[in-house]
């Protein structure tokens, strides 16, 4: 498994900025109204931030634990590798952590769901299930990371086309990150 240290350390500094700006948005006590309003609108760009940042680090562990090369891996094996349950319990666990935003919240359902399944497989060593089910966790995957950072850009995320049908494995199954 590669550990990137440049991204993890981006997260973490992100997470930082983070927390300063939510504790100097928290720290004024004046009571007049526009200040109130200044200090919801504050609190909203940090919630905002805060989302920004937990779906930037769930994006890196996908990234860091590889899920590309999990998929041609399971899809490959004539055997289940002690390391992938690891794996797909950490892309399960840091989707999971996520306050996904009401626009991100129905793939990000289908994502855990099958990431849920796929980890049930390999704790249960059934590779043909495994097999089966890594297309579907890839695929919800990358139909969420589409979305996901053109909502951290605070872009408007466009329609991506269905990536359902594709084998596993294949060139196209596999677009670029």
């Amino acid at each position: 498994m590669k550990f990137n240290v440049r991204a993890v350390a981006a997260v973490a500094l992100m997470a930082f900025a983070v927390g300063a700006l939510f504790v100097a948005a928290c720290s004024s006590s004046d009571d007049s109204t526009g200040v109130q309003a200044a200090d919801q609108a504050a609190l909203d760009a940090v919630k905002d931030q805060a989302t920004k940042a937990q779906i930037l680090a769930a994006e890196t562990v996908f990234r860091v634990d590889a899920m590309h090369e999990l998929d041609d891996q399971v899809g490959e094996a004539t055997e289940i590798d002690p390391d992938w349950q690891g794996r797909v319990t950490r892309m399960r666990r840091a989707s999971a952590s996520v306050a996904w935003p009401a626009d991100l919240k129905d793939k990000a359902a289908t994502e855990l769901a099958a990431l849920q399944k796929l980890e049930t497989d390999l704790k249960n060593e059934d590779l043909a299930a495994a097999k089966a089910d890594v297309g579907a966790a890839h695929d919800s995957w990358h139909e969420l990371d589409y979305d996901a950072y053109a909502y951290i850009a605070g872009e408007t995320p466009a329609p991506v086309p269905s990536m359902s049908g594709m084998s596993s494995g294949s060139p196209s199954a596999s677009p670029v990150m």
